[in-house]
Parts: structure tokens; sequence; C-alpha cells
């Protein structure tokens, strides 16, 4: 049983084990956003393909899952906090309250990544 400090740090979250293997635990809170970041409040969260092999076979691809993982990086939110240097991929600032759509394959192009 968690006490009542440990659940103001944690939050509940699905985590894949194995295949086939979803289990609803505490995991710890985010840290606060650094400069060029945002903490997200998830809205909406859509599973795609890779996330529904990986959780029938535990893998994608030749990929083996090598730890449990939250599926679904394709997810809407609004913005809770703000990094002070926050841009959008228009080079916009990112403000709280903004409603985000957030596809992880479409780069920033202002990193190596």
């Amino acid at each position: 049983m968690m006490s009542r400090s440990n659940l103001d740090n944690s939050m509940c979250g699905v985590l894949l084990h194995g295949a086939r293997d979803l289990r609803v635990e505490q995991v710890p809170r985010p840290l606060p956003p650094g400069a060029d970041e945002v903490l997200l409040r998830t809205s909406v969260t859509s599973i795609c393909g890779s996330d529904l092999h990986t959780y029938l076979d535990g893998f994608i691809g030749d990929t083996p899952l090598g730890s449990p993982l939250v599926l679904g990086h394709e997810f809407s939110g609004v913005i809770e906090v703000a990094g002070k240097s926050a841009r959008d991929g228009n080079d916009q600032p990112m403000l709280p309250g903004q409603r985000m759509a957030i596809d992880p394959a479409i780069p920033c192009l202002r990193c190596e990544f």
C-alpha cells in the first residue's frame, strides 16, 4: 500500500510487460519541463498498428519489448507548463492552455533528431 505522500508524487499508468500483459500501476509524475520542453496533460491517445503488434506479440518487427512500456505515441492534450524557450513547429512560443496534437514522426527540424 502506498502512503499519501507517495501518491502525491505518482499517477496511474497502463504498462505493457509482455505480449497481452497490460497492468495498471502507479508511475512517477513527470519532472518539470526544461527550457525548451512542455508538460502536457493528455486528453486522448490513439493506438496504432505498431502498438497493436507490440501488445499482441511482445515485439514489433525484429524489436522485442525490452522493459515495461506505455503504449500510445500518438496523442493530444493541453499544455500545463511551458518552458521559457518552448517553440512549436512554426517557431511560435508554446503557452499553457494551448491544445496540442502530437505525432512523434514529424521532426522539429531544429535539432539533429
